[in-house]
């Protein structure tokens, strides 16, 4: 699967989020929309929370399954949830890992 597809998922999956919250931020989805740490769009349960939508969704529409919330990452101060691109690459990563690159 192309980086670029993974990327559409992401905003994909981010916009459903942000119109699921009800906390009155103005959220635009960018590239540099920091996902989570401080002032990030979502604390650690909203976290977890997208990280499976996420799974669901790259199930569904690439047929890939993977594992994102795994403690290693979840542990990290920020590490892949910076933002868009590096939670990109982060996806990109287990891709490759997990040796399961259909789509």
């Amino acid at each position: 699967m192309d980086r670029d597809k993974i990327k559409s998922l992401v905003f994909m999956c981010l916009r459903e989020a942000v119109e699921e919250m009800d906390d009155g931020r103005n959220v635009e989805v960018t590239d540099s929309v920091k996902l989570f740490g401080r002032d990030g769009l979502f604390d650690s349960l909203g976290l977890v929370s997208f990280l499976v939508d996420m799974e669901d969704k790259l199930a569904d529409e690439a047929d890939i399954d993977l594992n994102l919330s795994d403690e290693k990452a979840l542990s990290a101060h920020s590490g892949p949830f910076r933002n868009v691109d590096s939670f990109v690459d982060y996806i990109m990563s287990v891709i490759e890992a997990s040796g399961d690159e259909n789509g």
